[in-house]
């Protein structure tokens, strides 16, 4: 019951975020290199934002930076939706929130250095792949359900995972 409730909110966010990127013309014209043909909005990817709000708002007591990096990372990347950002602004932000996580998480005492910037390169890598996807309509969305429907199958059948 629990996550229908936190799905009718997020849906509802994610609507009235409609209305507002409607009405602040927040949209893409397509050109030649678009996936689309009809103008679209953009910025959609900031209910994954919200998502991780709501699970912070429950988990208050820990993951501050863990947090705090997820929306440094929503925060430039809404930017990009709405103006186009300098490659390396983009960059130095994303390892300055993956830093931020890393710590959170405590990688920093938990694994070699050499883990560690291969944890970085993969992690900004994935940022920006995801951000790229964000702009093909769909192909998030799909990719998101894919995986999650994998680690739901595992749970199931696997149910000390967590």
């Amino acid at each position: 019951m629990e996550y229908t409730v936190l799905g009718i909110i997020l849906m509802s966010i994610m609507l009235l975020y409609f209305k507002v990127a409607d009405h602040f013309n927040i949209i893409d014209k397509p050109n030649g290199r678009s996936s689309h043909t009809e103008i679209t909005l953009r910025g959609g990817g900031v209910i994954f934002w919200f998502s991780a709000l709501l699970y912070f708002a429950q988990h208050i007591q820990n993951n501050y930076f863990f947090f705090i990096g997820i929306t440094l990372i929503s925060l430039v990347s809404f930017w990009d939706d709405i103006q186009s950002l300098s490659n390396k602004i983009r960059i130095a932000i994303h390892f300055l929130a993956i830093t931020l996580i890393f710590y959170d998480l405590n990688v920093f005492h938990l694994m070699p250095i050499w883990v560690v910037v291969v944890a970085y390169v993969l992690a900004i890598g994935l940022i920006n792949a995801y951000n790229f996807m964000d702009g093909i309509n769909g192909i998030t969305w799909a990719l998101y359900f894919s995986s999650n429907g994998i680690f739901i199958i595992y749970q199931y059948k696997n149910p000390t995972f967590y």
